[in-house]
């Protein structure tokens, strides 16, 4: 898997944030309802992209480039993305190494995930950084206890009583490396995101809140408002040099989302 979300994918994200309607975009943009009801069901055009962009306010040359985009996913020495199942998709767990430092994002889904990864890898008094409590991010944590230096997750967190609970603009210092919390809720109504810092690296760990080419979906215009509000802080705050550890696909840098994620670099030319 590379990018997360195909063409369609981020147009029924923007329809569903935004509370349009496939009627009121065809009003908007001028393309008939049949036309979009195709895009929908995957039968796209970057003609069309280009047309129905504008009124949801993604960029349109990013959405018309979206099916050949190959974010430049290498990531940063001593960090590594492991894809375990989730249903009939995949969902990463990250693993960041800095002596002897281990920093794991996210837990998997099934019960196993995590535990066995560490085993496999002899890795124990690792530090566990939950983004969020969805299931697919956090079903692995339990079996995976007896490995844990730590485990932080968000104030009122309950899945397991030695968390840490951490909140916005809280620090940590894990070895040589310096972690801030922030704000990403939207996608997750508690969602999190975590900048690491420390030798070579300069993270972003955004759990779904962004992915490679599209955003996490939110189940209202209430929530998806949200997500726009803490995503562009997080672009704000953040270096473009930063490395994106995203909860699904690839991951990316910042510089490339913002020119070539259709929500980013939309709400971006929208601020600017």
């Amino acid at each position: 898997m590379i990018l997360y979300d195909e063409p369609q994918d981020v147009v029924a994200k923007a329809m569903r944030g935004l509370g349009m309607t496939a009627s009121a975009l065809a009003i908007s943009s001028g393309v008939s309802e049949s036309k979009i009801a195709a895009f929908l069901d995957g039968r796209t055009s970057k003609e069309l992209a280009l047309q129905i962009a504008p009124p949801l306010e993604l960029c349109p040359d990013a959405l018309a480039k979206l099916s050949d985009y190959r974010p430049r996913s290498i990531a940063p020495p001593g960090v590594t993305r492991v894809e375990v199942p989730f249903d009939d998709e995949t969902v990463n767990i990250w693993l960041i190494e800095s002596g002897d430092t281990v920093i794991v994002i996210d837990a998997g889904t099934r019960p196993n995930d995590l535990a066995d990864l560490l085993a496999a890898r002899g890795l124990d008094s690792v530090h566990l950084l939950i983004t969020h409590e969805h299931r697919d991010h956090v079903g692995g944590i339990k079996a995976a206890s007896g490995r844990l230096a730590s485990l932080h997750a968000r104030s009122g967190f309950q899945m397991e009583e030695s968390a840490v609970w951490v909140e916005p603009g809280k620090f940590l210092e894990l070895g040589s490396m310096t972690i801030e919390v922030f704000e990403l809720r939207g996608h997750h109504p508690r969602a999190i995101g975590y900048r690491i810092e420390g030798p070579g690296l300069e993270l972003l760990a955004v759990g779904d809140a962004i992915f490679a080419g599209s955003i996490g979906g939110c189940p209202d215009p209430k929530s998806f408002a949200r997500a726009r509000q803490t995503i562009e802080a997080t672009l704000e705050n953040g270096h473009h040099r930063h490395f994106l550890l995203t909860g699904h696909g690839a991951g990316t840098t910042l510089a490339s989302e913002l020119v070539s994620n259709p929500f980013l670099a939309g709400w971006m030319r929208t601020k600017a």
